[in-house]
Protein backbone atom coordinates (compact mmCIF):
# COMPACT_ATOMS: atom_id res chain seq x y z
CA UNK A 1 0.00 0.00 0.00
CA UNK A 2 2.61 2.18 0.61
CA UNK A 3 4.10 1.51 -2.50
CA UNK A 4 1.05 2.15 -4.48
CA UNK A 5 0.82 5.41 -2.73
CA UNK A 6 4.60 6.24 -3.72
CA UNK A 7 4.34 5.27 -7.41
CA UNK A 8 0.94 7.61 -8.07
CA UNK A 9 2.59 10.09 -6.86
CA UNK A 10 3.56 11.08 -10.69
CA UNK A 11 0.85 9.95 -13.28
CA UNK A 12 2.94 8.58 -16.16
CA UNK A 13 -0.19 8.84 -18.80
CA UNK A 14 -1.54 12.19 -18.07
CA UNK A 15 -2.04 14.01 -20.73
CA UNK A 16 0.72 15.81 -21.74
CA UNK A 17 1.72 18.81 -23.47
CA UNK A 18 1.98 18.69 -27.02
CA UNK A 19 4.54 21.08 -27.68
CA UNK A 20 7.68 20.69 -28.99
CA UNK A 21 10.43 20.24 -26.79
CA UNK A 22 12.84 23.26 -26.37
CA UNK A 23 16.02 23.06 -27.93
CA UNK A 24 18.76 24.05 -25.54
CA UNK A 25 19.56 21.73 -22.50
CA UNK A 26 18.31 23.91 -19.33
CA UNK A 27 14.69 25.05 -21.02
CA UNK A 28 14.43 20.94 -22.05
CA UNK A 29 15.10 19.80 -18.43
CA UNK A 30 12.32 22.57 -17.51
CA UNK A 31 10.27 21.73 -19.90
CA UNK A 32 9.86 17.97 -18.09
CA UNK A 33 10.42 18.77 -15.11
CA UNK A 34 8.24 21.69 -13.75
CA UNK A 35 5.22 18.85 -14.52
CA UNK A 36 6.74 17.01 -11.32
CA UNK A 37 8.16 19.50 -9.60
CA UNK A 38 6.32 18.82 -6.14
CA UNK A 39 8.12 15.16 -6.15
CA UNK A 40 11.90 16.93 -6.79
CA UNK A 41 11.22 19.21 -4.35
CA UNK A 42 10.05 16.44 -1.78
CA UNK A 43 13.27 14.89 -2.58
CA UNK A 44 15.18 17.79 -2.57
CA UNK A 45 14.14 18.40 1.04
CA UNK A 46 14.27 14.78 2.12
CA UNK A 47 17.96 14.66 0.59
CA UNK A 48 19.00 18.02 2.22
CA UNK A 49 18.11 15.37 5.42
CA UNK A 50 20.19 12.97 4.54
CA UNK A 51 23.29 14.65 3.88
CA UNK A 52 23.26 16.65 7.60
CA UNK A 53 22.50 13.18 9.80
CA UNK A 54 25.31 11.77 7.45
CA UNK A 55 27.62 14.95 8.63
CA UNK A 56 26.68 14.93 11.81
CA UNK A 57 27.32 11.33 12.37
CA UNK A 58 30.79 12.16 11.08
CA UNK A 59 31.48 15.00 13.47
CA UNK A 60 30.08 13.10 16.48
CA UNK A 61 32.53 10.50 16.04
CA UNK A 62 35.71 12.97 16.01
CA UNK A 63 34.11 14.43 19.07
CA UNK A 64 33.69 10.90 20.89
CA UNK A 65 37.31 11.30 20.93
CA UNK A 66 37.71 14.52 22.80
CA UNK A 67 34.54 13.42 25.23
CA UNK A 68 37.07 10.39 26.42
CA UNK A 69 40.05 12.89 27.25
CA UNK A 70 40.12 13.11 30.94
CA UNK A 71 37.18 11.14 31.73
CA UNK A 72 37.55 7.65 33.59
CA UNK A 73 35.85 4.66 32.18
CA UNK A 74 32.89 4.56 34.51
CA UNK A 75 31.89 8.00 34.78
CA UNK A 76 32.20 8.58 30.86
CA UNK A 77 28.33 7.20 30.15
CA UNK A 78 27.31 9.26 33.38
CA UNK A 79 28.35 12.46 31.85
CA UNK A 80 27.89 12.00 28.38
CA UNK A 81 25.24 9.28 28.17
CA UNK A 82 22.41 11.83 26.90
CA UNK A 83 24.72 12.22 23.71
CA UNK A 84 25.74 9.09 22.91
CA UNK A 85 21.19 8.29 23.27
CA UNK A 86 20.83 10.95 21.08
CA UNK A 87 23.14 9.93 18.48
CA UNK A 88 22.00 6.13 18.69
CA UNK A 89 18.95 7.55 17.80
CA UNK A 90 19.84 9.23 14.93
CA UNK A 91 21.98 6.45 13.71
CA UNK A 92 19.24 3.83 14.46
CA UNK A 93 15.96 6.09 13.47
CA UNK A 94 16.72 9.33 11.59
CA UNK A 95 19.44 7.78 9.43
CA UNK A 96 16.88 4.65 8.45
CA UNK A 97 14.03 6.78 7.89
CA UNK A 98 15.41 9.17 5.83
CA UNK A 99 17.31 7.12 4.03
CA UNK A 100 14.48 4.96 3.35
CA UNK A 101 11.95 7.86 1.95
CA UNK A 102 14.90 9.05 -0.35
CA UNK A 103 14.88 5.37 -1.58
CA UNK A 104 11.36 5.47 -1.68
CA UNK A 105 10.84 8.76 -3.77
CA UNK A 106 13.42 8.30 -6.11
CA UNK A 107 12.79 3.97 -6.62
CA UNK A 108 9.28 3.77 -6.81
CA UNK A 109 7.98 7.64 -7.34
CA UNK A 110 10.60 9.33 -10.02
CA UNK A 111 12.40 6.22 -12.00
CA UNK A 112 9.60 4.70 -12.97
CA UNK A 113 7.16 7.22 -13.49
CA UNK A 114 9.39 9.92 -14.88
CA UNK A 115 10.84 8.02 -17.13
CA UNK A 116 7.66 6.47 -18.60
CA UNK A 117 5.98 10.03 -18.58
CA UNK A 118 8.69 11.61 -20.89
CA UNK A 119 8.79 8.33 -23.07
CA UNK A 120 4.74 9.05 -23.43
CA UNK A 121 5.21 12.99 -24.42
CA UNK A 122 8.10 12.21 -27.06
CA UNK A 123 6.00 9.33 -28.85
CA UNK A 124 3.29 11.69 -29.05
CA UNK A 125 5.16 14.22 -30.16
CA UNK A 126 7.21 11.89 -32.80
CA UNK A 127 3.75 10.52 -33.95
CA UNK A 128 2.39 13.52 -34.99
CA UNK A 129 5.40 14.32 -37.24
CA UNK A 130 5.12 14.51 -41.39
CA UNK A 131 6.00 11.63 -43.48
CA UNK A 132 9.12 13.67 -44.41
CA UNK A 133 10.18 13.54 -40.47
CA UNK A 134 10.60 9.89 -40.73
CA UNK A 135 12.61 9.62 -44.28
CA UNK A 136 14.49 11.94 -43.03
CA UNK A 137 16.21 9.42 -40.43
CA UNK A 138 16.62 6.29 -39.46
CA UNK A 139 13.54 4.62 -37.65
CA UNK A 140 16.23 3.45 -35.21
CA UNK A 141 17.57 6.46 -34.21
CA UNK A 142 14.07 7.88 -33.35
CA UNK A 143 13.07 4.99 -31.30
CA UNK A 144 16.60 5.04 -29.59
CA UNK A 145 16.28 8.56 -28.69
CA UNK A 146 11.69 8.08 -27.25
CA UNK A 147 13.69 5.31 -25.31
CA UNK A 148 16.88 6.75 -23.86
CA UNK A 149 15.87 10.55 -23.18
CA UNK A 150 13.31 9.35 -20.41
CA UNK A 151 15.80 7.82 -18.41
CA UNK A 152 18.82 10.29 -19.40
CA UNK A 153 16.85 13.43 -17.89
CA UNK A 154 15.77 11.32 -14.96
CA UNK A 155 18.73 9.96 -13.82
CA UNK A 156 20.97 12.98 -14.38
CA UNK A 157 18.35 15.66 -12.85
CA UNK A 158 18.46 13.09 -9.83
CA UNK A 159 21.93 12.77 -9.38
CA UNK A 160 21.90 16.70 -9.44
CA UNK A 161 19.60 16.73 -6.90
CA UNK A 162 21.77 14.41 -4.88
CA UNK A 163 24.78 16.17 -5.73
CA UNK A 164 23.76 19.92 -4.78
CA UNK A 165 22.84 18.51 -1.18
CA UNK A 166 26.17 16.31 -0.75
CA UNK A 167 28.74 19.43 -1.80
CA UNK A 168 26.94 21.95 -0.20
CA UNK A 169 26.67 20.35 3.18
CA UNK A 170 30.08 18.18 3.18
CA UNK A 171 31.73 20.73 2.33
CA UNK A 172 30.20 23.70 4.15
CA UNK A 173 30.54 20.94 7.38
CA UNK A 174 34.26 19.93 6.38
CA UNK A 175 34.64 23.95 6.70
CA UNK A 176 33.30 24.44 9.76
CA UNK A 177 34.40 21.09 11.88
CA UNK A 178 38.28 22.57 11.06
CA UNK A 179 37.26 25.81 11.85
CA UNK A 180 36.47 24.64 15.03
CA UNK A 181 39.07 22.64 15.18
CA UNK A 182 41.66 25.34 14.99
CA UNK A 183 41.20 28.20 14.13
Amino acid sequence: MIFRWFESLIDAFKEPVDAMPPASVGRFYVFYLRQVWPVFLAALVVGFGVAVVEVSLFGFIGSIVDMTRGVAGAAFFREHGRALLWMGLVALVARPLLNGLHDLLVNQAIVPSLTNRIRWQNHRYVVRQSLGFFQNDYAGRIANRIMQTGASLRESAVQIVDAIWYVLIYTGSAIVMFAHADG
